[in-house]
């Protein structure tokens, strides 16, 4: 385990050695897959560790599993940052003891990131208790994958569901989501927003507790890096405002750099909120 730059966390814990696979636009520029490349030709590293970072089965790191075990300071910890823990060929049985560990550190937060959200939402609802120190989030790096997402992250148990808009590649609308099931329509319209017509979900704002808890916000990074316009991030900041959902402001595009410094951006995006 770690400690990161990452400005919402204070480490990063990668308890399974894997090389991921891209799934979405947001994956196109990968640093992990860069960093595999490099570790599977390391002679330093084991067989094992380097075929796996070489495309073959994830292996469970024992000694890195228990490394939030020995950290007796609370932090800030993301979980898996290196791949995913809810890939598909990341074994259960390996998702379950680091969860277990998850549970024993009751002083730690831990960030568990995800672009499977389907995955994550069936081990979810069928074989973990909802750990109060445990906050779940996917990554909604356009209008696209947040359709596809974050729907479905609403239905997960979690003490806290939030949604990580890194790299921002597009405009994103979070405010609303698909029409709510048959069973679930009111038949009234919509109240929150009062549109009238079917009523439908609302990501960040839903009355019913099923909304989100938190979102960050980030431009690309890195020599290939695609832009992100200030108007798509103010947008996103103006969106959460309004619906009293915290706010983190990673990172922003400013044409020729990217900056991670609050001073240089423009006054109404230095916006650094977490959950309560």
């Amino acid at each position: 385990m770690n400690r990161t730059k990452i400005e919402y966390l204070t480490h990063t814990w990668n308890p399974i050695a894997m090389r991921c696979d891209p799934v979405s636009e947001g994956c196109k520029n990968c640093w992990h897959l860069a960093i595999c490349k490099r570790q599977a030709a390391n002679p330093i590293l084991s067989d094992e560790v380097r075929d796996a970072k070489a495309g073959g089965e994830p292996i469970l790191l024992d000694k890195e599993l228990k490394a939030p075990l020995r950290l007796k300071q609370p932090a800030r910890i993301g979980v898996q940052f290196m791949g995913d823990l809810f890939h598909d060929d990341v074994p259960f049985e390996f998702i379950n003891k680091v969860f277990c560990v998850m549970q024993d550190c009751p002083q730690h937060t831990f960030q568990v990131l995800t672009k499977r959200a389907k995955r994550t939402c069936r081990y979810m609802q069928a074989t973990t208790p909802r750990l109060p120190n445990v906050w779940l989030g996917v990554t909604a790096e356009n209008q696209k994958a947040a359709d596809e997402r974050v729907s479905i992250l609403r239905d997960c148990p979690a003490a806290v569901r939030f949604v990580s808009v890194e790299p921002l590649l597009g405009p994103v609308d979070l405010r609303f989501g698909d029409n709510m099931k048959s069973g679930e329509d009111s038949g009234v319209g919509c109240y929150p927003c009062e549109n009238g017509g079917i009523r439908h979900q609302h990501y960040i704002s839903e009355p019913c507790g099923r909304g989100i808890d938190w979102v960050i916000i980030g431009c690309e990074s890195g020599s290939k890096r695609r832009p992100c316009k200030l108007e798509w991030v103010r947008d996103l900041v103006q969106q959460c405002q309004a619906a009293s959902v915290p706010v983190f402001v990673k990172q922003l595009d400013l044409g020729t750099r990217v900056s991670q410094d609050p001073d240089d951006w423009p006054e109404d995006l230095r916006v650094r909120e977490y959950p309560a």
